[in-house]
């Protein structure tokens, strides 16, 4: 780990600033390496309203006591032949047209964005200024063209996470989730009827709400047949 390999004196005695927003398992592991290497765990929250940590939330805790500041802390240990098995796909990623693929993916993600205004479900990604109000589209405009290539939307508190992916995977929609973040990643084998058969599909999730209590009731939510699919 990169932290472990650096001098003891860098983060002995002073302070790791961590977004609130990352990994779980990333807080629990620098919680656990703060005992061993002696620095001061520092969580960076978000702003209120806001969805992410941004850098200026950094800036604003960056005190002088700051030794190191994960901005963004996302990993994954893969195995060699996993790594190996990745090269053809990413061969043939290079020879693409990346302009084209770029404006595939936001033609998809600006489908997904109205999609989730249509069924009423809040967009935590940024999107493009032209979608919001006049006031917002400098900072929006940054944002969007900072942001990757996935959508995520705020899935409301009693719809579970988890029961929202596996009912989106029975109606052949393949997404993620973290808590009641819906991670949506649009690829480039995805079409604008994809987009259409997950609008169908989390429609009707969202149909289903039990009323009171947050109960569920499903009994109306069959899967999607094979005429919908075609639609």
């Amino acid at each position: 780990m990169v932290m472990e390999s650096l001098p003891e004196s860098t983060l002995s005695g002073r302070t790791v600033l961590v977004a609130a927003d990352c990994f779980a398992s990333n807080h629990f592991l620098l919680a656990g390496l703060a005992r061993r290497l002696g620095f001061a765990l520092r969580t960076v929250p978000l702003r209120q309203g806001a969805a992410w940590v941004e850098d200026e939330d950094f800036l604003a805790r960056w005190t002088p006591d700051v030794g190191l500041a994960l901005i963004t802390w996302v990993s994954s240990t893969p195995s060699c032949m996993a790594a190996l098995a990745s090269l053809p796909a990413m061969d043939w990623h290079a020879a693409q047209d990346q302009a084209a693929l770029l404006e595939q993916n936001r033609s998809l993600t600006d489908r997904i964005f109205t999609l989730a205004d249509d069924i009423g479900l809040r967009p935590l990604t940024p999107r493009a200024a032209d979608q919001r109000a006049a006031d917002q589209r400098a900072a929006d405009q940054r944002a969007a063209d900072q942001r990757g290539g996935s959508v995520m939307l705020e899935l409301p508190s009693d719809l579970p996470g988890a029961a929202v992916v596996t009912r989106l995977r029975q109606n052949g929609v393949t997404a993620d989730h973290r808590g009641q973040t819906l991670r949506l990643s649009p690829g480039v084998i995805t079409t604008d009827d994809d987009c259409d058969r997950l609008r169908l599909a989390l429609g009707r999730v969202l149909d289903a709400r039990g009323t009171g209590s947050g109960s569920w009731n499903w009994s109306d939510d069959r899967d999607l047949g094979d005429e919908e699919r075609r639609e």
